[in-house]
């Protein structure tokens, strides 16, 4: 079976623990069923004999690719530990698992079961992700090829709504900074015009028109907003996008280059090493604004009840 390019993927580390824990759990419980067969049909006559699983050949290896090394191993503990202890220097992984036996037979009898898995995840092949798989959808291949494909179809979208929708959970933060800073000048002006403490002229044209203290907050929060810096930006730089060149700009002798999300959606994004802690930054992203635009829905609500507080007084 040809291999399959993952595309728009984010894989993380759990993703291909989880992977390689049905793969180990399935491969293991095989040769143990043999063994135990083995020694079940020891000194019986063929025709006596009986396999729950006769193993004809298997194979299930682990590769752990660095900047400078690859290092390969049938050790899935070697494997696991290695990606959560080392993940920031891991620039890719190959899970390959090629196996062939029999179930509920005599040693040459029914049809061999051929199941066949490769993942192959590379970060520096510029985020490339490739699948190879094929298990026969009978007997005890079903249940494992089954729990993989759930895996599979349940990876999250590599363009998704933070990217989708950048520059509001770009501008969301910083508007909800500056909705605090629209209150607090609101405030003071409402409180002028109970203690006076600011020149007459403002304090009689607020008390004229109180819808200004709205009107004020509002765009004290917009420019702001516009201007302070987005506490997000750090956070967006962690999902590393490719950039594609614009042209020269003469005027300026310099280059322009632009980010490239069409390029960005054909890639897969494996969570280590320069994609390391990306899917952590998606959802502090997400996090960071659902609390600004609960904060910057009650900066607006604050604002409007000043002004009416001020109409009532």
């Amino acid at each position: 079976m040809a291999e399959i390019a993952l595309k728009n993927k984010i894989v993380t580390i759990q993703d291909v623990i989880k992977i390689s824990e049905i793969l180990n759990a399935h491969y293991s419980s095989l040769k143990q069923q043999f063994e135990e067969s083995k020694l079940e049909n020891e000194g019986k006559e063929y025709n006596e004999t009986f396999y729950r699983v006769y193993l004809a050949w298997g194979e299930l290896k682990f590769s752990i690719i660095h900047a400078e090394a690859k290092e390969d191993r049938d050790d899935f503990e070697w494997f696991k530990n290695s990606l959560i202890s080392n993940a920031k220097n891991i620039t890719g992984i190959n899970i390959y698992y090629d196996c062939s036996y029999k179930e509920n037979c005599k040693r040459y009898d029914e049809q061999d079961n051929h199941e066949h898995f490769r993942l192959h995840l590379d970060n520096n092949m510029m985020g490339y992700g490739g699948l190879d798989k094929e298990f026969p959808q009978r007997g005890l291949s079903q249940d494992a090829s089954l729990q993989i494909d759930e895996i599979l179809r349940n990876l999250k979208p590599r363009y998704d709504t933070t990217l989708k929708y950048r520059t509001l959970f770009r501008m969301v933060p910083s508007f909800a900074i500056s909705g605090i800073l629209g209150v607090v000048l609101a405030l003071v002006l409402f409180l002028s015009t109970r203690f006076t403490f600011l020149p007459i002229g403002l304090v009689d044209f607020i008390k004229t028109d109180p819808w200004f203290l709205a009107a004020g907050g509002i765009a004290v929060m917009v420019i702001l907003g516009l201007i302070l810096p987005n506490p997000s930006m750090e956070l967006f730089k962690r999902i590393y996008i490719d950039k594609r060149y614009e042209g020269y700009d003469t005027t300026w002798e310099v280059e322009h280059y632009k980010d490239d999300y069409e390029y960005f959606q054909n890639q897969t994004e494996f969570t280590v090493g320069r994609f390391y802690g990306s899917d952590k930054a998606r959802e502090k992203i997400k996090r960071n604004f659902k609390i600004s635009a609960i904060i910057s829905l009650i900066c607006v609500v604050a604002l409007v009840g000043l002004t009416v507080a001020l109409y009532l007084i």
